[in-house]
């Protein structure tokens, strides 16, 4: 049997805690030479979206790889 590449819950998708993925420019030092980094990161907060995720969370799935031990987000 091979080896999981994570270890967050599985069904058809990984589930992973928001705090342990790792989103480029933002939760790292790197800037637009990066293929992940997005100019995006830098638009001002929407506040009732955060009001809105924190009250019932994402339900949208993201793309992530696997970079070390981290999850970032492509």
């Amino acid at each position: 049997m091979g080896r999981q590449s994570f270890s967050a819950k599985r069904g058809n998708l990984w589930q992973f805690d928001p705090d342990h993925l790792v989103i480029v420019g933002l939760d790292t030092e790197d800037g637009p030479e990066h293929e992940l980094y997005d100019k995006r990161i830098h638009l001002p907060i929407d506040e009732s979206m955060v009001l809105n995720i924190m009250a019932i969370g994402v339900k949208q799935s993201v793309t992530i790889r696997k970079s070390g031990d981290t999850a970032q987000v492509v």
